[in-house]
């Protein structure tokens, strides 16, 4: 249910920065009968499908394009090394979360990989074999190992990735992988050139606190559609006892455009997403996996990487 808001707004992304693409491989011509990259009659896992592919067609690096798709939660992560947080930094700038599907498996024929989303809202279990095998499921005992077969149990953290060089027969760890990246380019040194916190130019914000007296309330209150129903049953209950905004799970109203009586113009504006019972999700209580940090910039080739990408102006709420 969750995913139809991501994956609507990953669709509409990659159709945005299609326009500033130009590819090695490709001639313009060539793109414009390739476009649209995802389309939206397949599955959100069939539009990632789509955009992973095509990006290891124009030469993308494997690993680089899993990560950039799909990466570890990054923002709010105390703990993560500096220059592996300059790779997600950078890598943000080009490409959104694809949160849709939670546990995915890709290859490019020479590596195998499995990985988490950032939320971890599905297992991986994986088992390292003496003969030879890596077998990954969403719990132990699928199949019937000997436990004198086996080398290691281990299981995926949410935004983790295991991965297989068939090459050279090697598994790699999430922190391998985690290292690779971080040393593929200077990605510290170009932000360090190119991006401009915002938040640097203000002393201290909301430093000063005031009345807000309003002359015309009831009337901006219409505008809003904050109604007498809203402040008794959702506003006043959040202000006096902290509850949450949670005072209605449903709306059968007509639609807006269907209804016939007037209705304010906010009503004929309304977010697309999935009613579901489960708690609210928001970047206060799911701040570890979540951001609502904002960047602007020029639109650039997402498959290229240069310090120009690096060139923005970033908003940290």
């Amino acid at each position: 249910n969750g995913e139809i808001n991501s994956i609507s707004a990953n669709r509409f992304y990659t159709q945005v920065k299609s326009e500033c693409i130009k590819s090695g491989i490709f001639s313009d011509e060539e793109l414009q009968k390739l476009y649209p990259l995802t389309t939206n009659d397949v599955s959100d896992s069939a539009s990632l499908d789509n955009m992973f592919e095509f990006m290891l067609i124009n030469g993308f690096d494997f690993f680089k394009a899993v990560r950039s798709l799909i990466p570890a939660p990054w923002q709010n992560a105390p703990h993560m090394d500096s220059e592996l947080r300059a790779f997600y930094e950078f890598s943000s700038i080009n490409f959104e979360p694809w949160d849709g599907p939670a546990a995915i498996s890709l290859t490019d024929g020479r590596h195998i990989a499995c990985v988490l989303d950032r939320n971890g809202l599905r297992p991986a279990k994986y088992i390292i074999t003496k003969d030879d095998r890596i077998i990954i499921s969403s719990e132990y005992g699928v199949l019937d190992i000997e436990e004198d077969n086996i080398i290691e149990r281990g299981r995926l953290q949410s935004g983790q990735m295991i991965g297989l060089d068939l090459k050279f027969g090697k598994i790699m760890k999430n922190d391998d992988i985690n290292d690779y990246l971080k040393s593929s380019n200077t990605y510290t040194e170009w932000l360090n050139k190119g991006l401009v916190y915002l938040q640097e130019f203000v002393d201290i914000p909301c430093s000063k606190t005031t009345d807000y007296v309003r002359e015309n309330l009831e009337l901006e209150q219409r505008y809003f559609n904050i109604t007498q129903e809203v402040k008794n049953m959702v506003i006043e209950p959040m202000m006096k006892d902290g509850k949450e905004g949670v005072g209605s799970m449903g709306d059968d109203t007509p639609m807006a455009a269907f209804s016939i009586v007037q209705r304010n113009f906010s009503d004929y504006v309304k977010q697309k997403f999935a009613q579901v019972t489960n708690p609210p999700i928001d970047p206060i209580r799911e701040k570890v996996v979540m951001s609502l940090n904002t960047s602007f910039g020029e639109i650039r080739n997402i498959l290229e990487e240069n310090p120009g990408h690096a060139v923005r102006r970033s908003l940290i709420h």
